[in-house]
């Protein structure tokens, strides 16, 4: 059985919704060329910055992933074309306004593979997530000795 949905207009199953928590869900690759569908809505107050991150990737997982508005004014994608492991991730900021929808497309890298996990979350940044580790500041203090 598919785990989530495989566009965001089945009238039958719509997208999941990912709150912006950072809280993890799973996925995962339940046969060849499937689609798992995720929806962000912005909350009207929300004034942080926004990352969205694929991780935790098992049974060789290669994430292909599709970003769009929900008026299809923007879109991009991201992916991970090799033999991940499990602390692989995949991580993009996205700059949206508040009130924005958006969806979130997860594939396999490969579209004949018919398995794959993973773990996806969206919210504010993370101290693990790669954009932050490029705006940690460390005090040295002076003279400083690197060996």
């Amino acid at each position: 059985a598919d785990d989530h949905a495989d566009w965001p207009d089945d009238p039958n199953w719509f997208a999941t919704p990912l709150t912006l928590n950072n809280t993890q869900v799973p996925g995962r690759v339940d046969y060849a060329d499937d689609v798992d569908m995720f929806a962000i809505t912005v909350p009207n107050d929300y004034t942080q910055t926004l990352g969205v991150r694929v991780n935790h990737l098992g049974l060789g997982m290669d994430p292909y992933v599709y970003v769009y508005a929900a008026d299809y004014s923007w879109e991009f994608e991201h992916y991970i074309d090799y033999e991940p492991t499990s602390d692989d991730q995949l991580f993009f900021p996205v700059d949206v306004a508040p009130g924005e929808t958006f969806y979130v497309e997860v594939w396999h890298y490969s579209e004949e593979a018919d398995t794959g996990t993973y773990t996806i979350s969206a919210g504010p940044y993370l101290s693990s997530d790669p954009i932050a580790q490029d705006k940690i500041m460390y005090q040295v203090y002076l003279p400083l000795a690197v060996r």
